[in-house]
């Protein structure tokens, strides 16, 4: 499960590259780690020409079960079955996005943290969108996460980027390829009440 991820000043100016993003969001945006309910650099598809736009957008939604009351956040969902689950195929059809990232972190059986990343390189990863809010899509990991994590979220680069957010039929694809080799890097352990 991909619970949290960083955005750093390089990832940012990387996707300024690719995408037209308003001075107005690197004043709103905050840098550093992000977490659930946080406020996130999306790319969507641009309202006013062909190319994608920045947009800030809440990390996950919320949702309420029928017959229920209380409501749960939604992170992730599975790239096998956005296109069929009924709280997803719609926003998977209309309102693909792609999160801007510099890592994401998953944690080991240790409760340590673990941060993945492609060394040089802006993550952008798979996600749709709801109202104000974005869930990241995630697929098997492969082996340079699997040690910690049996899933990981669908990777993409800048290219693919534009074509997941744009082509309903090259995103169906862009879920299967090949994620790349990540390097890792075990952060502080994670304190708890009874250290």
């Amino acid at each position: 499960m991909c619970g949290r991820f960083l955005l750093n000043e390089e990832a940012y100016q990387e996707a300024k590259s690719i995408a037209h993003i308003p001075d107005w969001i690197q004043e709103k945006l905050r840098f550093g780690e992000i977490y659930p309910t946080s406020e996130a650099l999306v790319l969507q598809k641009s309202k006013q020409d062909a190319g994608l736009e920045g947009a800030v957008l809440k990390f996950g939604y919320a949702y309420t079960r029928p017959n229920e009351t209380r409501k749960q956040l939604i992170l992730n969902a599975r790239a096998e079955t956005v296109e069929t689950k009924w709280m997803f195929r719609h926003a998977f059809e209309r309102d693909r996005v792609v999160v801007v990232a510099s890592a994401f972190y998953e944690w080991s059986k240790e409760k340590q943290k673990v941060a993945y990343y492609e060394p040089g390189q802006t993550l952008y990863l798979a996600a749709i969108a709801k109202e104000d809010g974005f869930i990241i899509l995630t697929k098997d990991a492969n082996d340079s996460v699997k040690d910690v994590h049996h899933r990981m979220p669908v990777i993409l680069d800048g290219a693919q980027a534009k074509a997941w957010v744009e082509n309903p039929d090259l995103a169906k694809a862009l879920m299967e390829t090949v994620s790349p080799q990540l390097a890792h890097s075990h952060l502080n352990r994670q304190l708890s009440l009874f250290d």
